[in-house]
């Protein structure tokens, strides 16, 4: 069995020099042949998914986050004609994405019970995955940001993005105020989680709760239907349920496959904070005006360029088509 371990250096968690010389000493314990790669930037990764491709491999094993995640996935699939079992070790800094997966625990102890796994594998065809659906966000003008602001002088380009989280409005302001700290983390995270439901509980909405939740004019349309609404303070499609710090948003997210959860509100920020119990627990929203659907394609469009997100990546568009990209497969360690 040829197995591929692609390590992003610049992961929070891999950043250890001797994380490594670790793995491929785990490996050879474990008795299984493992190609170790350090892919420090996207033309990198491209380069070495053609080599594994070239040589037959059969599994990718990947160490980074969401952002490592959502990388591989673009640059391997103009690669594969079709994607080998994924191997997901959480080294970024959130990690979402393997948390919905319940893969958790230390980067040497899950490798571990991943080497278990593949080493008592005859067939790669019957390891034990489960199968996660990608979403396809195709922006037709993509900026990048420049002070937390869509830059006018950039020249917008085309460009296809993969991922599970795709979030417009609050969904990438939240994450363009989470970028703006030296120290991102968990603790990070909390602490302007905590400062957002302070702002919005303020009467009439503090400034930041203001900022975060300000009315964005868009027109969306769910496989092809174009909504009555025009005006949103939260825009989030994603293919699972946990978009960061046990919130669960989209909550149908997951349930049927080959459809991704669309959740598009213009509720107040402090009906949103009085509703954060429901968040946690995975029930819908209430209130209006209030879209809950479940998609197989969407489409956004915006009078100016906005402030964007998909899996953790902040850049800025105003056509944004989504669909569902390849099916992966994860590999789930015994």
């Amino acid at each position: 069995m040829r197995v591929a371990l692609i390590v992003n250096p610049q992961a929070k968690r891999a950043r250890d020099p001797k994380l490594l010389a670790q793995l491929e000493q785990a490996a050879q314990q474990a008795g299984v042949p493992v190609t170790l790669a350090s892919t420090p930037s996207f033309a990198a990764l491209s380069q070495v998914l053609r080599q594994q491709r070239d040589q037959g491999c059969q599994v990718l094993a990947l160490c980074g986050g969401d952002g490592s995640l959502s990388a591989l996935i673009g640059a391997a699939v103009p690669i594969f004609p079709v994607l080998p079992p994924i191997v997901l070790l959480p080294g970024g800094t959130m990690n979402t994405v393997a948390r919905n997966l319940g893969l958790r625990g230390g980067i040497a102890a899950l490798w571990t019970r991943v080497l278990r796994s593949l080493a008592q594998a005859v067939d790669p065809a019957r390891l034990p995955t489960v199968s996660v659906d990608v979403l396809r966000a195709t922006i037709a003008d993509e900026r990048p940001l420049r002070n937390g602001e869509p830059d006018p002088q950039a020249e917008p380009v085309t460009r296809t993005r993969f991922g599970f989280i795709f979030g417009a409005a609050m969904g990438a302001r939240y994450l363009a105020a989470y970028d703006s700290h030296p120290r991102r983390g968990l603790a990070w995270a909390t602490w302007l989680a905590l400062r957002t439901v302070g702002s919005s509980l303020i009467p009439g909405g503090g400034p930041f709760a203001r900022w975060l939740f300000s009315t964005t004019r868009a027109e969306l349309a769910i496989d092809d239907q174009v909504m009555a609404e025009q005006a949103f303070r939260l825009v989030l499609c994603a293919t699972v349920p946990d978009v960061g710090l046990g919130f669960r948003v989209p909550w149908q997210a997951g349930r049927v496959p080959g459809r991704f959860h669309v959740v598009a509100s213009g509720i107040s920020s402090t009906a949103n904070a009085l509703q954060i119990p429901r968040m946690l627990r995975g029930q819908p929203l209430v209130g209006s005006p209030h879209v809950d659907r479940l998609a197989q394609t969407a489409r956004l469009r915006f009078e100016d360029p906005q402030q964007l997100t998909l899996d953790g990546e902040v850049f800025a568009g105003s056509r944004i088509d989504l669909a569902l990209g390849p099916a992966l497969r994860i590999l789930l360690p015994v």
